[in-house]
């Protein structure tokens, strides 16, 4: 998903699947301290049963064409506007390292778990996962 101060869009594979225009323009989205939960709604039970390579979090609002272009690839972790990106690489454990390597960026690590033992995330190796 994006925000670029007018709009949210949301993208899968690098495709605009949907947007929600804003009625006021505003600089920031407007967002509180909360945990980040990357495949649930917690609230509600619901769960993505699924694969996820890898997840990360930009200070702009990438275009599909940008999107697309490393959607596949591993980044260096020095990119331009890059302020959070977990790998999922470590192969064991339930912490997931920020490889954000800009000079004074502070890392932010992710804690894997669920709501039952059966749910608890698992690693596969072999990524970078493509497609269908």
């Amino acid at each position: 998903m994006t925000w670029d101060g007018s709009a949210v869009r949301a993208f899968v594979n690098g495709i605009e699947k949907s947007t929600k225009m804003s009625a006021v323009a505003q600089k920031t989205l407007m967002t509180g301290l909360s945990v980040l939960t990357i495949g649930g709604y917690p609230g509600e039970g619901a769960y993505f049963n699924g694969y996820v390579d890898e997840f990360r979090i930009w200070n702009v609002a990438r275009t599909a064409t940008e999107i697309m272009s490393t959607m596949n690839h591993t980044l260096v972790g020095n990119e331009a506007g890059l302020t959070g990106y977990w790998k999922f690489d470590e192969g064991m454990g339930t912490t997931a390292a920020d490889a954000v390597t800009t000079a004074g960026h502070t890392g932010h690590p992710g804690t894997l778990m669920a709501t039952s033992a059966a749910n608890n995330p698992t690693w596969v190796a072999g990524a970078p996962l493509t497609c269908p």
